[in-house]
């Protein structure tokens, strides 16, 4: 038997939170299982605990589709569109690179890349405004970025021609931001994905900020889960500087938070200054609580 399978985490609310699909994996006698690696890792399910689980229960659906591979004709045809898939996302990414044909210029920093209106303006509704009408990016074909970095801009350039970001995972906050600010609704949900997969001491702080400033609401929830569990980890981090120095009013949401899903009371909150100038927000009666108390 071939099939393809879907594994679903389903969260308290009956509702698809996490999903992935396998490749078509085939099923016979001397083949002891078959799964799927890297669904979901351990720490995204213990920092989204309160959504996904019920009581102490975990709600986990597999899907089955079978695929009938007896017709030849449908298996060239599954293989043909593969290929042609492939073939048109790596022409187009020659056409980026190469800039052949271009008809506008973005400069952004002291880099520019020459590309296509019409391929920006099929992908990004706010290149499409910018390039139906009148406005002086079309009238003189030049396109001034200054608020997003050259590296990050050309990812998602690569997105918007290819459909892919081989350098997502080393990005993500700021390609989010980005994918947000041009309406690339698929590549902000790919960073949202990746943010919440990649979760650590170090970038928790920075994903609970852009969380925020883009209304994502699970990286938001996310991101306050992961510091509740790992809250002395997360503070030793620039990130958690950050938050404090720039942002206090999240440190008022993850103290809500907090005092919502821990059992002793908050009942003292200091703010201390660090040996690197760096706000340090502890807090007394909980149970991860830091050796660096202050009194």
């Amino acid at each position: 038997m071939t099939a393809e399978a879907t594994f679903c985490v389903v969260d308290v609310k009956n509702n698809d939170a996490l999903k992935s699909t396998t490749t078509v994996l085939t099923f016979a006698d001397g083949i002891a299982t078959s799964g799927f690696l890297g669904t979901i890792t351990k720490s995204a399910l213990q920092s989204e605990a309160a959504y996904l689980m019920n009581g102490d229960s975990l709600t986990i659906r597999c899907d089955l589709t079978l695929v009938d591979y007896s017709d030849e004709h449908t298996e060239r045809h599954r293989t043909t569109v593969s290929v042609t898939d492939c073939r048109l996302s790596e022409d187009l990414g020659w056409l980026l690179d190469s800039g052949s044909g271009a008809d506008v210029t973005v400069n952004v920093g002291d880099g520019r890349y020459s590309v296509h209106k019409a391929i920006l303006a099929s992908r990004s509704p706010v290149f499409r405004a910018m390039f139906e009408h009148d406005m002086l990016e079309n009238l003189q074909g030049q396109v001034f970025v200054t608020d997003i970095e050259y590296e990050v801009f050309g990812e998602m350039l690569r997105f918007i021609y290819t459909g892919r970001s081989p350098n997502l995972d080393n990005m993500a906050h700021a390609l989010m931001v980005a994918a947000d600010k041009y309406g690339l609704l698929t590549l902000r949900d790919e960073c949202e994905d990746a943010l919440i997969r990649n979760l650590s001491f170090e970038s928790t702080a920075f994903s609970l900020i852009v969380g925020d400033k883009l209304n994502a609401t699970i990286l938001r929830r996310s991101s306050l889960n992961f510091i509740c569990a790992n809250l002395c980890e997360v503070m030793k981090t620039d990130g958690w500087c950050t938050l404090v120095d720039d942002h206090i009013d999240l440190v008022d949401i993850y103290l809500q938070v907090l005092s919502e899903t821990s059992a002793p009371a908050l009942d003292v909150l200091v703010i201390v200054q660090g040996e690197d100038n760096c706000a340090l927000l502890t807090t007394r009666n909980h149970p991860m609580f830091c050796d660096n108390e202050t009194g």
